[in-house]
């Protein structure tokens, strides 16, 4: 039986105690050794208790106590792990890491990922100043203010401001002014040691508060943990405290954009874990994506066979879902700011909770923001879950076994709406919830197994019955590839939607189920067919792809011979959880990846700042 290792970050400092039972309450010699290697240099040891200070990477391993007491030795092991070091800042202190040099000032390329839990702060801040001058001749700052992105920066002609929360790419004109050659300082992350000389012109008050998990310069990554300044109030982070692993699967705090990594069970694979593999044993795996359960092989659509290495060729016009493993997933949406689903469906069982479709912020389903359509208590139902509030719609009656649907879920801004066969539900846009930035895919019809359902959906199953049609944000997907792409136990209903059905039902106007018809004896007389029903052409609005704003451009005297630069900064909010601060409610900041790029050429410049909530 082995003892749980001690697990330290990267520049924290460790007491190791000598586990050894002779060593208590005894007098004795205790030496200490690692095994394989070397004790590190700045070692202590001062009553048995090895101490070292600001633990590195190559701190890690095994180390050896040995006890000798009356002529007698005991030999006990303990293992140290040390991982990234990634900053909680508690709005007190703040870390600062080497300057950079002219050559990556000139050639400025850095990104950030943060995780947010308030609405303004400074993250990042760099200059370039002259000894004892209270005002740089150059520098970068970004941050968060009013629960924007605010990026403020000075390169040498003059200040300059962006203020971002959209999908528009901002361009900003600049001179192709050479930069400072005065001394370039230490690189602040958090907040600022001389804030009152400073917010003047950084344009934030206030220091950040949440974590910054990863840092990279021109592409390489920056170790946190080797900092020249930490405060002591700058604190690891506590993401792994409740495990976001799933599957029993180990959590590891590392300078990624999570801020953590997930060493996965056998059988399970995933950023953390969600996925069930094919891996049934050492002789038995499944192939071509095929997942393994209960010792058998579950094969997405067009493979078949024990370890589905056999390819079939089955046409699909309509899916068809068993109930219990079967789905399809599809990349999920940018943002649910504006976004909408519609699904043409036939249900073969309505006694049980059904998912339809699903979207959540992660994967952890404790904590995650949810978008769901389901069959819940034999109604078609739309719940949404932000964080800082939920919303169930419900349909008006009871979902019939073998009649087809036309739902539809549409997001717009803040809020939400529930149409079943064209007819909207009473409680569709009454409340109003920010949208949430979706970090799982988009699941039709069940969730992959592995992946639990999240926590407000309850208890659901798979989808039994068919989806015939799929339109996201007004454009018709087609099943069969989105199938062959991501699927599994999803099957061929074998026919068209019901003619019957199909025909009487209009997408835009609610009919309610025909009485039965009294039966009539035969005649000879041929039956007058029915006129067929005609469809007014719907037409599509076009698709509007993001704008482009751009400032007027000053005119600009030729810079010929001046220096070429090219910068860019890369801010990216990967999540936040707001919480009432001093007893005022805020509202969550969706999660926002914000590069920003500044290319500085001969002549003239341009900023180039890109958003995505």
């Amino acid at each position: 039986m082995h003892a749980l290792p001690i697990i330290r970050a990267v520049g924290e400092e460790v007491n190791l105690a000598c586990p050894s039972t002779m060593a208590k309450g005894l007098p004795g010699k205790v030496t200490w050794e690692k095994v394989d290697g070397d004790l590190p240099f700045s070692h202590r040891i001062h009553k048995g208790v090895l101490a070292l200070d600001k633990v590195t990477k190559e701190d890690a391993g095994m180390y050896k106590c040995t006890t000798e007491t009356n002529g007698m030795a005991s030999m006990t092991h303990v293992t140290l792990e040390v991982t990234d070091f990634v900053p909680q800042f508690n709005g007190i202190g703040h870390l600062e890491i080497q300057p950079l040099d002219d050559s990556k000032w000139q050639n400025f390329d850095v990104e950030l990922s943060v995780k947010p839990n308030v609405r303004e702060g400074l993250i990042f801040y760099m200059e370039k100043a002259s000894p004892h001058s209270e005002k740089p001749e150059n520098f970068h700052s970004a941050g968060l203010r009013g629960g924007k992105v605010f990026y403020k920066y000075d390169v040498g002609d003059g200040q300059a401001t962006l203020i971002v929360n959209s999908y528009d790419q901002t361009e900003k004109p600049n001179k192709g002014t050479p930069l400072s050659l005065v001394e370039s300082r230490n690189v602040n992350l958090g907040g600022l040691s001389r804030v009152d000389i400073r917010k003047n012109h950084v344009g934030i008050h206030k220091p950040f508060i949440g974590s910054i998990s990863q840092m990279r310069i021109n592409g390489e990554p920056v170790d946190l943990g080797e900092s020249t300044k930490r405060d002591d109030d700058v604190k690891q982070t506590q993401v792994c405290t409740e495990n976001p692993c799933q599957n029993g699967a180990e959590c590891t705090v590392a300078n990624v954009e999570k801020g953590y990594t997930c060493s996965c069970l056998y059988g399970y694979n995933g950023d953390v874990c969600q996925f069930k593999d094919g891996s049934c044993s050492s002789t038995k795996v499944c192939q071509y994506g095929g997942v393994c359960i209960n010792e058998e092989c579950l094969c997405p659509y067009n493979r078949r066979g024990e370890n589905c290495e056999i390819e079939s060729d089955e046409p699909l016009t309509a899916a068809q879902f068993d109930g219990e493993t079967s789905y399809v997933s599809f990349n999920a949406p940018d943002s649910l700011k504006n976004f909408s689903i519609m699904m043409k469906l036939q249900l073969k069982d309505t006694v049980k909770d059904q998912l339809i479709a699903y979207v959540g912020s992660d994967y952890n389903p404790r904590v995650s923001h949810v978008f769901g359509l389901a069959i819940i208590n034999g109604k078609f139902t739309h719940i949404y879950n932000n964080g800082d509030g939920h919303m169930v719609m419900e349909g008006d009656e009871s979902v019939v076994s073998g009649r087809v649907y036309t739902v539809e879920v549409k997001r717009r801004g803040q809020k939400s709406d529930l149409k079943i066969n064209g007819r909207k539900v009473a409680q569709s846009s009454r409340v109003r919830l920010e949208p949430f930035v979706p970090g799982t895919k988009l699941f039709i019809g069940g969730l992959a197994p592995g992946v639990p359902a999240n926590r407000h959906l309850g208890t659901v199953s798979s989808l039994h019955g068919c989806i015939h049609k799929v339109i996201l944000n007004k454009k018709e997907v087609d099943l069969r590839e989105a199938a062959e792409e991501n699927s599994l136990n999803v099957r061929s209903c074998g026919e068209e939607i019901p003619a019957e059905t199909a025909t009487n039902v209009r997408e835009d106007t609610y009919v309610p189920p025909r009485p039965p018809v009294p039966h009539e004896p035969p005649t000879s007389v041929p039956p007058v067919p029915e006129a067929p029903i005609t469809r007014a052409p719907v037409t599509r609005p076009p698709v509007t792809r993001p704008s482009v704003i751009r400032p007027p451009t000053p005119a600009t005297p030729s810079c010929s011979g001046r220096e070429k630069l090219s910068s860019k900064l890369q801010l990216q909010v990967v999540e936040s959880s707001l919480e009432r601060v001093s007893g005022v409610q805020v509202h969550q900041i969706p999660a926002v990846r914000v590069p920003l790029f500044r290319r500085h050429v001969v002549g003239v410049g341009v900023v180039e700042v890109v958003a995505r909530l």
